[in-house]
Order: structure tokens, then sequence, then C-alpha cells
């Protein structure tokens, strides 16, 4: 092949002959190559082979190693176009900094493929001379050899190159291209704890897809220093920056844990969700904060539904003059019947009956929850007396023998000021509006909730024990949620649970339906047996339908 015929070889084909292993074609023995390459006669293809393999050779010892990088220098300055790009791409993999000198010029050659090749060999060599040497030529007029550079500068490892890269991606002057952006923060990310701040910065770009692209990059390295930028962008703007600033928190681990705790407070429903699955990408040590986030949203979610019950009471009562004032309220209008004053007084005393009765309601509600709250205070120190083997010490012993649990949250009260403004019928006004607590009451079920399933997306041993307590002691809702994300958990020591609450007759239906369906989907075969029975049995056609559904999913729902 003249030379004339190779400079217009499709690029394609030099390239594939850099990137091919030795082994794939076949290597031959070092010491050949060495004489393919210095044979006047073999012919360009010959010759590009032997230079790839020489690249990736076993050398017997020093000299011949010296006898290859010789051969690939001469090689490297050949006006075989194909031949100098593989040469030089070898030279690089060999990382003898003899090379420099030839891939310096090679920097500077009119052919494009070369300069990327002789790029892409002092990225290789990785000594700072390289890097300068390569930083000079971020202004090369091709882009595919700005690229190549760009990913030099990042296999060099060299900090030098930070500053350069930083100034590139910032200038405006440099009109940098989306795919040279791209190549930086790559580069960026191969170069690690050196860029982390130069990342960090282009974190707060307006360009959204640099934004992304500089998440993830953060989230391989996983600098801790990143933790506080990467929780503040689960709420961007750009739906995608915020998933890639999931993802990366995710890979940080338990650096995260504390500012993905910080964002769970938030009010945007979004950056919860996002902090909610960044914990499930951290794994097993997100499970202790999880296990928290589940019980405290759960005892403030007692505390305002508590909060709600006096509000409306005292919105009701309220509402309507004390019964002195209605007695003695004057008539409007024209003189009344007989027949009118009954019918109204019977209005009346209807209201004041209704009124009386959701006072009732409210005050006993208050009661049970404060009957509770004893109850479970008498429970625990009858446990303590009894791990101490105090018994004399240990109230209500036989509640203890019948197995009573413990709440899953500990029940408060609303607290009412002595001086606080009090209704006609003796309430005190609430301190908030019942449509503020509503909206409270709303934003911790949901991180209640989101807790429960993001143990499930965690699924290790830790968070199936967690799950398993909130099936069996947590309130309905908590209960069919926490069964449902057992069965996502892919761990089979949530079979055993999912198999005693489905036989369980006294759980709510909806939690025995969730466990049927997570035995199916953890492919519980052992299960079986306990499905078609609430296939078949269950007084619940909700639980029956799951049953069936489990166990097709099993293949077992023949006869059925």
């Amino acid at each position: 092949m003249s030379n004339q015929l190779a400079r217009i070889v499709p690029s394609v084909l030099a390239v594939s002959l850099v990137l091919l292993s030795g082994s794939a074609l076949g290597q031959a023995p070092a010491a050949a190559l060495i004489a393919t390459l210095g044979d006047p006669q073999a012919a360009d293809a010959q010759l590009w082979q032997a230079a790839t393999e020489l690249g990736a050779a076993t050398f017997a010892d020093a000299p011949e190693r010296q006898a290859a990088v010789d051969a690939l220098l001469a090689a490297a300055e050949s006006n075989e176009i194909g031949l100098r790009v593989n040469a030089s791409v070898a030279l690089g993999r060999l990382g003898d900094p003899v090379a420099e000198a030839v891939l310096r010029r090679g920097l500077l050659h009119r052919n494009a493929l070369v300069r990327q090749a002789s790029a892409r060999g002092l990225g290789r060599i990785g000594t700072q001379s390289a890097a300068e040497a390569l930083t000079a030529r971020l202004g090369d007029p091709s882009q595919a050899v700005q690229a190549q550079v760009v990913r030099a500068l990042g296999d060099a490892g060299q900090p030098i190159a930070v500053g350069v890269l930083e100034e590139r991606l910032r200038s405006p002057q440099h009109q940098v291209s989306g795919v040279i952006k791209e190549e930086i923060v790559g580069a960026f990310e191969r170069l690690g704890g050196y860029a982390v701040g130069s990342l960090l910065r282009a974190l707060e770009s307006n360009d959204e897809g640099l934004r992304r692209r500089s998440a993830l990059a953060l989230g391989q390295i996983a600098d801790p220093r990143a933790a506080a930028a990467l929780t503040r962008h689960l709420g961007d703007r750009d739906a995608r920056v915020a998933m890639a600033a999931t993802t990366a928190l995710g890979r940080l681990g338990e650096p995260a844990i504390t500012p993905l705790m910080e964002a769970l407070e938030a009010t945007d429903s979004a950056v919860q969700q996002n902090a909610m699955t960044a914990l499930v990408g951290v794994g097993a040590p997100a499970v202790p904060p999880l296990e928290s986030v589940y019980r405290t949203a759960s005892a403030q979610v007692a505390q305002l539904e508590n909060e709600r019950a006096v509000a409306v009471a005292a919105e009701a009562a309220a509402q309507a003059p004390p019964p002195s004032a209605l007695a003695a309220a004057p008539v409007p209008g024209a003189q009344l019947t007989d027949a009118q004053i009954k019918r109204e007084l019977t209005q009346v005393r209807q209201q004041v009956k209704t009124l009386n009765e959701q006072r009732a309601r409210a005050e006993q509600l208050i009661f049970y929850r404060r009957a509770e709250s004893v109850f479970n205070d008498r429970i625990d120190a009858a446990e303590r007396a009894l791990a101490a083997g105090d018994l004399g010490q240990a109230p209500m012993q036989s509640a203890l023998v019948l197995g009573v649990a413990p709440l899953v949250y500990a029940p408060t009260e609303s607290s009412v000021a002595p001086n606080a403004p009090r209704s006609a019928f003796g309430y005190a006004a609430p301190a908030r509006t019942i449509d503020a607590i509503d909206e409270d009451l709303s934003h911790r079920r949901k991180q209640a909730h989101a807790a429960i399933l993001a143990l499930g997306g965690v699924g290790t041993d830790g968070a199936v024990a967690v799950l398993t307590e909130v099936v069996q002691t947590g309130m309905v809702d908590e209960a069919t949620l926490a069964a449902e994300a057992l069965g996502r958990t892919r761990n089979p020591t949530a079979v055993a649970t999912l198999s005693a609450a489905l036989k369980d007759a006294t759980f709510p239906s909806s939690v025995r339906a969730n466990a049927a369906r997570g035995l199916g989907r953890l492919g519980a075969a052992q299960a079986t047996g306990i499905l078609v029975q609430a296939a078949t049995t269950d007084p619940s056609l909700n639980v029956r339908d799951a049953a069936l559904e489990a166990l097709e999913s099993l293949g077992a729902a023949t006869g059925v």
C-alpha cells in the first residue's frame, strides 16, 4: 500500500487497530513483533498489527523491552499514518517517558489522527511535562483532537490540569461545545479529589446538562465534601439533575446520611422522595436513620391527631353562643306563634345536643389517648422490673403474660395554656387552624410512609426486622404499607413475617392481601400451602384475589 493510499484509509480502520488487544489478534512473541517492525518488506497491515501488539506485549527482559521501545519510536515518526497512529498509542501503553519527545512532535502533526494518537500516548505516560504539553493543545482546530487532549489530561492525573480545564469550561470566549464540556467533566472525574472544587462550581452552572454530569461525577468520586451541595440539588428545577444528585448521594454512602435526613424535613415532596431514594442507595447504614424517621413521624402523627380532635371540638363549640345566651336571645322580626316558638326551641335544643356530643367525643378521645400513654408507661416499667428480677415492683404483670405489645409510638397530649381563650362551652381556642394541622399531618404521614418504602428498598435483614415490627404493631395504613415493602425487599427472611400475617385473621384484610402479594413477589414456594388456604377460605375477596395472584406467579394456581 502506498503512502498516498494510506492517507485516504478511513480513520475508523486505524482507530480499530489501536483498540484491538494482543490476544484478540493472536499475539506473536515480542521478538517476532520487533523483527516485523524492522522488516522493510512487511505489508502495511502487518506493521500496524505489530505496533499495536507490542504495546501489550510481555517481554523476556529489560533489553527486549528497550528494543521494543526503540522500534516503536522509529515507527511513531513514520510517514505511514496508520503505523504512526498505532505506534504512538503503543508507546503510551508502555509508559516510557523517553517517548515524550516523539509524541510532543506528534501533537503538532498536520494529520488529526496522529495528533489524537499522540495525545492519547502522552496521557498514558502521565508525567507533569506530558500534561503541560497537552494543555497547550486544548485549542486544537479539530474538535476530535480537543476531546482526546481533554481525555488524556484526565488520564495523566496531574493536578496542574484542573485549573486549565476549569478555565476553559467557564470562560465565555472559548465557546466550548457540549461534547467538550462532557469530556472536561469526565476528566475531572478521573482526576478525583483534585477536581472536587471544580465540579462543585460546575454543579451551580446554568447549563442543566453540565449540572447533571457534574453531579454524577461527584458521585463516582464519592468525596464527602460534595454531600451538602448534592443535597441542595435534590430539588433542582431540572428533574434529570435532581435524579443525578439522588444517584450521587446514594454512592457517597454514610457521609450523605446527615444532609439527607435534613432534606426529609423539606416541604417539597419531590425533595423528600429523592432523599429517601438516595438513602436506599446508601444501603445498610441508612436503616437506623430510616427507622428513626418512621418512629418520629409516627409519634408526630399521633400528637397531631390529638391536636386536631381538640381543634375540631373547639371550633364547633365556638360557632354557637352559650346556652344562657340562647335562652335570652331576642327573637328578631315579627311576633312568633306558639308553634313557631316550639319549632325554634327544638332546633336550638338539637344544636346544643350536637355540640355536647362533639364535646363528649373529643373528651373521650383525649381520655383514651391518656390511658394509652399511662398503660404503655406501666408496661415499660413492668418489662424493666422483670428484666431486673424484681417481680414485686412490676405492675400489671398479667398484661405482660397476655402478650400486650408496646405501641409503635408514645401517645402525647396537646398542651393548652392556662390563660388560653375559651369558648362558651369551656374549650380552649386552638393554637392553629384545622387546615394548618391537616397540612402538617399530611406531611408527617408522607414521611412515615416514605421511610417504610425506603426500608423495603434497602432490604437488609435489619430493614426486614423494622418492617416486621411495623406490620405487627403499626396502625392499619402503616402496617399495610410495611407488608407491601417486605414483599419488595428480595430478602427471604421476610417470608416468615408475611406468612404469619396472611394466616392471622386478626390482621386487617389490606395487610393480609399485601402479605399474599409479597409472598408471590419473593417467589416463596414454601408458602404455597398458606396461599392456597387463603385463596379458598379467606372471608375477604381482596385477600382471596391477592393469594390467587401470588399462586399464579409461583405457577401453583392449578386447581385453586
